[in-house]
């Protein structure tokens, strides 16, 4: 006789829910796991570890649910809830703001930013902070984060980098090759602006720290400045407005775009 299916708590967090849904549905199709997996595109261990809250579901399997067990947008709606859960605390209020800006203006000091990592870029930064089992989550939902800049209607996107963070080696050489060739080729969308503060400009406001300012059509701008260890959402006027002042002092400091773009093909080409 097989072991029995362990028992899940549905209420414990929306991963586990989904993780249940998922197990009820496949029973009442009498669909083994592999065969589900089969049908989304992934294997039958990761379906048992999505059935026991071990592992979130990337975006295009949960889509892939939806489509199998046809049931809509459910799973989907249920992925974000757990995505929710995944995020630190601290980040869930700005994640929350950022699909809805339609313009962010971002500066990066150490780090290229979320919005525009490549995914082996990602899994190297977040692999140094995270246990083994939630990278893969931490990783696909960073990637979704992204497909705000392929929709119809992307945001605009003014991007200020420090030089020093295009040298700092993330993973292997190749990893950081393929990250410089996707901040050339983001640089060249009509939608997004990407500049770059030379390393020897000295001294100049960006070494106060990362930001990054959401503009929105009709609600007031917000700004998210990072710290060690975490970071806060900003919505009073005058500190947003303080922090708008310092990012288009940071930008004075960058090279112009054309200028930028030819430091990003030479850095590549070293």
């Amino acid at each position: 006789m097989g072991r029995r299916p362990k028992e899940l708590d549905p209420t414990a967090s929306a991963a586990a829910l989904l993780g249940a849904k998922v197990r009820r549905f496949r029973e009442e199709r009498g669909w083994s796991q592999e065969e589900l997996g089969t049908k989304v595109f992934c294997t039958g261990d990761m379906i048992s570890k999505i059935e026991l809250a071990r592992r979130m579901p990337a975006w295009d399997t949960t889509v892939a649910f939806d489509r199998v067990f046809g049931t809509g947008e459910y799973f989907q709606e249920l992925w974000k809830l757990a995505k929710n859960e995944i995020l630190p605390t601290w980040f869930r209020p700005y994640a929350d703001l950022e699909p809805e800006a339609n313009s962010i203006c971002i500066f990066s000091l150490t780090l290229v930013h979320g919005l525009l990592q490549t995914e082996a870029y990602a899994t190297e930064v977040l692999r140094s902070n995270q246990e083994p089992d939630r990278l893969e989550q931490l990783v696909d939902v960073r990637m979704k984060r992204q497909e705000i800049l392929n929709r119809e209607d992307p945001p605009m996107l003014w991007v200020v980098l420090d030089e020093m963070l295009l040298h700092r080696q993330i993973g292997t050489g190749e990893v950081m090759k393929d990250q410089l060739r996707h901040l050339i080729e983001l640089s060249q969308r009509p939608n997004v602006t990407i500049q770059v503060v030379p390393a020897d400009r000295g001294s100049y406001p960006g070494l106060a720290g990362p930001l990054t300012i959401l503009g929105f059509k009709e609600d007031p701008d917000a700004a998210y400045a990072e710290a060690h260890g975490g970071g806060q959402l900003i919505e009073e006027d005058s500190a947003v407005e303080y922090l708008q002042i310092r990012f288009d002092r940071i930008r004075a400091s960058a090279l112009s775009q054309e200028e930028s773009l030819e430091l990003l093909r030479k850095i590549l080409e070293s």
